[in-house]
C-alpha cells in the first residue's frame, strides 16, 4: 500500500502500484488516469509518485443509480454509448460548474418529469456529470491535462476516453489487465535480481 504523506489530504493506493510499474518507464514524468470504482490521478516524476488522488466516481455512480431519487431517472442496462450527447452535456456541464455537481444532478431528474430527457438518456448524463466534476478537479489538483497516459478497458476506458480527447488532451490507452501483467512481471524481476 501506498499513502499519501499529507495529513490534510490523506489518500491511500492499493494495488494500482503494479499497474503503475507497468507502464510507466523509470525515468516517466507524467500524469497516469486509472478509472474505476475508485479512480486515481497519479502524477510521477522521473520515476517517483509525488502526489495522488482518488475520486469514488464509480461508487458514486452505482450508489445514486441505484439508491437515490435517480434511480427513476438512469437505466443502467448496458453499456452507455460513447457518443452520447446526453454524456457530453453532463460532461461539458460538470466541466464548466464544478461546484454545482449535486444542483446537476437533481436538474437530471427535474428535465425527465418536466419531459426536456428521456429516461434511457439518464445514466449517459450521470456518468457525464460525475467524471466531468472529477475531470475538473483534477485539473485543479494537478494543473493542465495536455497529456495523459490512461489505464482502462472496456466502456468506462473508452469513456474517460472521449472525455479527455474531448478536452483536446493527448491520450495514450493501455489496457488495465496487460498493465497488471507488465508490472507483476517488472516487479518479480526486480526481486530475482536482488535475490541472493
Amino acid at each position: 500500500n501506498h499513502t499519501g504523506e499529507r495529513g490534510d489530504v490523506p489518500d491511500v493506493m492499493r494495488g494500482e502500484e503494479t499497474q503503475l510499474l507497468g507502464v510507466t518507464e523509470p525515468d516517466f514524468t507524467g500524469l497516469v488516469c486509472i478509472p474505476g470504482t475508485h479512480s486515481k490521478w497519479v502524477r510521477i516524476d522521473a520515476g517517483t509518485i509525488v502526489e495522488f488522488s482518488t475520486y469514488m466516481t464509480g461508487e458514486l455512480f452505482s450508489v445514486i443509480s441505484r439508491h437515490s431519487i435517480l434511480t427513476h431517472a438512469v437505466e443502467t442496462a448496458g453499456p452507455l454509448p460513447i457518443d452520447s450527447p446526453s454524456f457530453r452535456d453532463g460532461l461539458a456541464t460538470a466541466l464548466k460548474e464544478p461546484t454545482a455537481l449535486t444542483s446537476s444532478l437533481f436538474r437530471l431528474r427535474a428535465s425527465q418529469l418536466l419531459g426536456f430527457e428521456q429516461r434511457a438518456d439518464g445514466a449517459a448524463r450521470l456518468s457525464g456529470l460525475l467524471i466531468g466534476s472529477e475531470l475538473a478537479d483534477a485539473l485543479h489538483r494537478h494543473g493542465s491535462l495536455r497529456t495523459v497516459r490512461l489505464i482502462g478497458a472496456g466502456a468506462l476506458g473508452r469513456l474517460y476516453e472521449a472525455a479527455l480527447t474531448g478536452q483536446g488532451v493527448d491520450v495514450t490507452m493501455v489496457d488495465a489487465e496487460q498493465a497488471s501483467r507488465l508490472g507483476l512481471v517488472k516487479a518479480a524481476r526486480g526481486i530475482w535480481s536482488l535475490a541472493p
